[in-house]
Parts: C-alpha cells; sequence; structure tokens
C-alpha cells in the first residue's frame, strides 16, 4: 500500500507489486480496468493484487467481530478533541 497521496508512478507501481493506492487515486490517475483492458496490467496481476489484499482482511478478522467504523471518533466534526 502507498503512502496517502505518495504513488505518482502509474501501472509501473502496479506491475512492480503495489497493491493499493490510497487513498483513492487510480494507479496512474487513471482506471486499472482500462490499463488491464489496453495490455498494459495482467489478469494475473489483479488477481494477485485483489488475493493480497482481501487474504489480509480475513487474516487481521476484519470480516466479523471488527468495531463498527468511527470507534474512538468524535461523533460531530473530526476537529472536536476525542473521547476520553
Amino acid at each position: 500500500m502507498s503512502d496517502w497521496g505518495a504513488q505518482h508512478a502509474g501501472v509501473a507501481a502496479a506491475n512492480a507489486g503495489l497493491d493499493m493506492s490510497m487513498p483513492s487515486y487510480p494507479f496512474g490517475y487513471g482506471n486499472l480496468t482500462a490499463q488491464y483492458n489496453n495490455g498494459s496490467v495482467s489478469a494475473a496481476r489483479l488477481t494477485d493484487q485483489a488475493t493480497r489484499i482481501i487474504a489480509t482482511w480475513y487474516y487481521l478478522g476484519q470480516d466479523s467481530g471488527f468495531p463498527a467504523t468511527g470507534v474512538g471518533m468524535p461523533q460531530a466534526p473530526y476537529s472536536m478533541p476525542h473521547p476520553q
């Protein structure tokens, strides 16, 4: 996974092993599906990316019994102090 907003290498990063670009920037600021369709990224690489992301999700138990999102965060805007 890249640092937030730090991935700028595009398809080369995906093909070199980057599985997820954060926060939401597509690989190469384009659509990964289009990059697959034009042959820039292989089906095997896409499968590897998805497998590694989902395997980690299961390994960490995030499929069941994981706290709801927002735990420890204030209910109002994020600028408010965290609960003690």
